[in-house]
């Protein structure tokens, strides 16, 4: 019994360090964008460019969801690098915001197990003391 109860503060603990990682982490963040770069291939329309023969124009642009609509926002070369780090920035603070969701979850679970197992722990101590008197 009482290395189930040392099991389950271990597994706390741990899920509490892990906790405390993914703050610091998240705290530290800088700048997101809530979107994803992608790229459009385009014809431009004139007569003799190369893209009428089917190399088409390629560009990069910002996806973004606003008011549950789907904007394009084109990317000038100079920003098509940092755009894209602050999208990838902006997904992983979501992956680490949702992995806290799960290990406050887990927490409150071994918790409940703790206190299972205690509550049985003085519950078979005042049984022992019952049958002996």
């Amino acid at each position: 019994m009482s290395r189930d109860l040392s099991r389950l503060r271990q597994q706390i603990y741990e899920l509490q360090r892990e906790h405390a990682r993914l703050v610091q982490r998240m705290l530290k963040s800088r700048e997101m964008v809530k979107g994803s770069v992608i790229t459009l291939a385009r014809r431009c329309g004139k007569p003799g460019c190369k893209c009428n023969r089917g190399e088409k124009h390629k560009s990069k642009y910002l996806s973004i969801s606003d008011g549950g609509k789907t904007r394009m926002i084109y990317l000038k070369p100079e920003m098509e690098m940092k755009a894209g780090e602050a999208a990838e920035r902006y997904r992983r603070f979501r992956s680490a915001r949702a992995r806290l969701v799960k290990i406050q979850k887990e927490v409150l679970n071994l918790f409940n197990q703790l206190e299972d197992h205690q509550r049985e722990e003085l519950n078979g101590k005042r049984d022992k003391k019952k049958s002996k008197g």
